[in-house]
């Protein structure tokens, strides 16, 4: 199955904006992996829709339900989705803009409370701490603070390992090699 969605499912999905997924695709996780079937009782864990993921699943391997038909609908509401998203960015870069445009002080601890309160109430915090930890070493790179060195790409989510040639969350190199690296945690 991961074979088919890395070379089939996912990149269709990618090339119609349909979802962001790793590079993997959304078969990676160990929790689908597992060598039992989906059904109400199954031990993946699933984030979101797991009740309906599986019942849908279940519709479909009981004949209540035509598969293709069930492919047409999440399809269609991949699509009202992926719209309703980008207009949300949309909106969200031009209130940056407006913001960035703006002459009026800058109150460092409503963005700080802004940004944790985000983390807080997030399912995914861990990562959301990674992508702040990183944006702040970005601006802190644009402004030259450490001007020798070179801040690695934020990657998937995944821990370091040899395989990936990451050892942290976030990596600053000079000339090629890690020199300093975080390792992002949070705990609500």
């Amino acid at each position: 199955m991961r074979s088919l969605d890395k070379q089939y499912i996912t990149p269709i999905l990618r090339k119609y904006e349909l979802l962001k997924l790793n590079a993997d695709g959304f078969m990676m996780t160990r929790s689908l992996a597992e060598n039992y079937p989906y059904s109400p009782v199954s031990k993946a864990n699933i984030r979101g829709a797991r009740l309906e993921w599986l019942s849908l699943v279940e519709l479909i391997e009981a004949n209540q339900i035509n598969s293709e038909n069930a492919l047409h609908y999440l399809l269609s509401q991949l699509l009202n989705n992926a719209r309703e998203f980008k207009k949300l960015a949309t909106e969200t870069l031009d209130s940056v803009q407006h913001f960035l445009e703006s002459t009026e002080i800058i109150n460092q601890q409503i963005i700080t409370d802004l940004i944790w309160r985000h983390i807080e109430e997030s399912d995914y915090a861990a990562r959301i701490m990674e992508i702040a930890i990183h944006s702040l070493m970005q601006a802190m790179q644009e402004n030259q603070l450490f001007p020798d060195c070179e801040l690695k790409p934020l990657s998937q989510m995944r821990s370091a390992n040899k395989k990936h040639g990451n050892i942290g969350d976030i990596e600053i190199l000079e000339k090629g090699n890690i020199i300093e690296a975080w390792d992002a945690k949070y705990v609500h």
